[in-house]
């Protein structure tokens, strides 16, 4: 059989996480009430997380738990607390977005896995290798990176950690289903900017898919846009993206080095969950065995289950990925209407295919001008023609969708309900001086026993059956375990109430779960021992918040620094008096003979600066081209230091040259003294 990558699927809440399991994930991801990229989703409080990690390993299911926000100074004790609590618990992983959480739970908890977070914005092989560096075990690419080259990545990442003895190699995670962002995940400051709400701290409002005009207009000498006028187009949602879907090519990415399969959709319903996440089972099992082709009918219900219009996305070389037209659920398109009677209010719709709706879905007629959705009330069919009372009018030629099945909700609750027990026990009971002693074999081999806290008397009128007890200690509704078969040595003559029995088998599957939980979680002796380390670690950082009271810091006056990218605008930044210049010369896409152009830039931007410092910055996303023809420079130009705006630049700037001066600039999402010592070079 074909080695299968991990199947990861979403768990917004309770019901998706039931969802998820039942329907065949590997691992599911999820958050707490604090500190994940999706506040707005209903998520887990301490103890519900605690139930949820366990009832997930119960079925042998991974779970991880994302704290994947950036951390404020203020709340590093607090995030400390929350990371030895997730240890304790027991959780696979946790996924980090801010280096200094991240160098936190390596200090309080290095057992504790760590993945790092698509909102880290890793996006080439030298991020990877820096995570590698830093202790994480898988890293979650940007959805922009393309499946080429995540190939490449690998190949290159293996020769590379082949030569360190200590790595162990790093996973790399893709998204392949569900919704896109407009921007590289952890750069986008566009829902911040507009209504204060960070997508860095979980509070994203999606303006991207909000109606846009485009505007036109000239610049003033100022470089402000001025005389702006608006544009007509035919598409209102200007930056909006369609949703990611690669199962027809799902085989394609199983044959590639990718380790986890993720699917987006922490925001969407149990029915969703369960739907995307079955049909992505059934094909990776296929797919293992050499019998998969994808089918209209999965196709179809993807579509259904919710759909902004689907695209391969950066992942398979899609040269487009945006949906403008609109940015809602598209559903599935069925027909087009064909005649309007108004005296009766009813559209008469011609079916395009074998989807006809039923009594409760949901449609949206979809027009220039026109988006009205109804619940259907009833299904009339007359002269091939499907009729439909509507709250509007609509024209002929309006196009209808299917955003609302009920076919396809009974068949994701079917999934749901029809989860499997997986952990099959033999019973057996036996007594002491008429006390029970109840045990349970399990399938590796091992047995848990307890003991009764009450005696079974000799019965006086009717003792109770072996039957009836066999009755009690076969139910296990609610649990993941089937009873196999039952032994005692039981004379029949003895009465015990029924509702003793059943506690006799709830104290014992209690127990079993208990046994079966040890495993995923740390000893408590390793969990006082990183309680210790973080009380050290607190009062380390008292002494020191003490040590550096007001006025014993060293009074210095600020300087200004100015970005530029253009050689006149760093002699305006010099002749103003700026002691600084950050310089990322800007070329064009087809700029020739880069190296040379930039190089003979960056001497001129020198010879403008006199004894102003000038720093090379490096572009916020730098892929594998831009490092081929920059690393070699660093040996070459004048620059006093370079900045850069990602890990991978980061670590390519340190491979090019360890003695180079580094500076970080606001890609790099730095928000705490952690993320500074995270960042100091070796």
């Amino acid at each position: 059989m074909r080695r299968l990558p991990e199947l990861l699927a979403p768990a917004g809440s309770p019901e998706a996480l039931e969802a998820a399991i039942a329907a065949g994930a590997d691992a599911v991801y999820l958050s707490g009430k604090r500190f994940g990229a999706r506040k707005f989703a209903a998520n887990f409080d301490e103890p519900a997380l605690a139930r949820a990690i366990d009832y997930a390993h119960l079925r042998g299911v991974k779970v991880y738990v994302t704290v994947n926000t950036l951390i404020r100074e203020n709340e590093l004790s607090d995030v400390a607390e929350y990371l030895l609590r997730l240890y304790e618990m027991g959780v696979d992983a946790v996924l980090l977005q801010d280096l200094g959480a991240s160098l936190l739970a390596s200090r309080i908890v290095p057992e504790l896995v760590r993945h790092a977070s698509t909102q880290m914005t890793i996006h080439n092989r030298q991020g990877a290798l820096w995570a590698d560096h830093a202790g994480f075990k898988r890293v979650v690419l940007a959805r922009e990176v393309s499946l080429d080259e995540i190939i490449e990545m690998d190949r290159e990442l293996r020769q590379e950690l082949r030569k360190e003895t200590k790595s162990q190699g790093i996973g790399l995670e893709v998204f392949v289903h569900g919704a896109l962002c407009y921007s590289y995940s952890g750069q986008c400051l566009l829902s911040s900017a507009i209504g204060g709400r960070s997508g860095n701290r979980g509070m994203c409002a999606q303006p991207c898919r909000k109606p846009y005009v485009l505007l036109k207009g000239e610049k003033d000498r100022y470089g402000r846009p001025a005389s702006m006028s608006a544009q007509p187009q035919k598409e209102k949602f200007l930056i909006s993206t369609r949703d990611l879907c690669v199962y027809r090519h799902l085989d394609r990415i199983v044959r590639s080095p990718v380790q986890s399969l993720k699917i987006e959709g922490r925001m969407k319903s149990p029915e969703y969950v369960a739907i995307v996440t079955s049909i992505y089972r059934r094909a990776l099992d296929a797919i293992a065995i050499g019998k998969w082709s994808p089918t209209p009918e999965d196709e179809r219900d993807l579509a259904l289950a919710f759909n902004r219009d689907f695209t391969q996305g950066h992942l398979l070389g899609a040269n487009d990925v945006m949906g403008r037209e609109m940015s809602d659920n598209r559903g599935v398109l069925i027909g087009s209407v064909a005649a309007f009677d108004p005296q009766r209010g009813e559209a008469a719709v011609r079916l395009s295919g074998p989807l006809c709706p039923e009594k409760g879905d949901g449609l949206v007629f979809l027009s220039p001008g026109l988006e009205m959705g109804l619940v259907v009330q009833k299904v009339v069919q007359k002269d091939g023609l499907l009729r439909l009372m509507t709250p509007e009018r609509v024209r002929p030629g309006t196009k209808v969708y299917l955003t609302g099945s009920t076919a396809l909700a009974k068949k994701a609750q079917d999934i749901i309900s029809s989860a499997k027990t997986q952990i099959a026990l033999d019973l057996n009971i036996t007594w002491q001086e008429g006390t029970p002693l109840l045990q349970a074999r399990l399938e590796d081999g091992r047995s848990v026993q307890v003991k009764a806290d009450f005696r079974m008397e000799k019965a006086k009128n009717q003792p109770i059956t072996r039957q009836q007890i066999e009755s009690q200690m076969r139910r296990m509704g609610g649990t993941p375990f089937i009873v196999r078969k039952i032994s005692m040595d039981y004379a029949e003559d003895l009465f015990a109430p029924l509702g003793a029995l059943n506690q006799l088998r709830r104290d014992l599957l209690e127990k079993v779960q208990e046994t079966l939980l040890e495993k995923w979680r740390p000893t408590k002796e390793k969990v006082e021992n990183a309680r210790n380390i973080m009380k050290e670690m607190n009062q380390c950082a008292s002494a020191a918040s003490i040590s550096a009271a007001p006025g014993s810091a060293v009074s210095r006056r600020p300087s200004l620094a100015i970005y530029a990218d253009s050689l006149e605008t760093v002699r305006g930044a010099v002749e103003g008096g700026c002691r600084r210049v950050y310089f990322e010369p800007v070329l064009g896409e087809e700029a020739k003979d880069r190296a040379i152009k930039i190089e003979k830039m960056i001497e001129e931007a020198k010879a403008i600066c006199g004894d102003a410092e000038l720093i090379w910055k490096w572009p916020k996303i730098t892929h594998t081209d831009f490092f081929k023809f920059a690393g070699p420079l660093l040996a070459a130009v004048m620059a006093d230091g370079i900045m850069v705006e990602n890990v991978g630049a980061f670590q390519a700037a340190l491979d090019a040259r360890p003695d180079a001066h580094l500076y970080g600039a606001s890609g790099l999402n730095v928000c705490n003294h952690l993320t500074v010592q995270a960042l100091a070079p070796p």
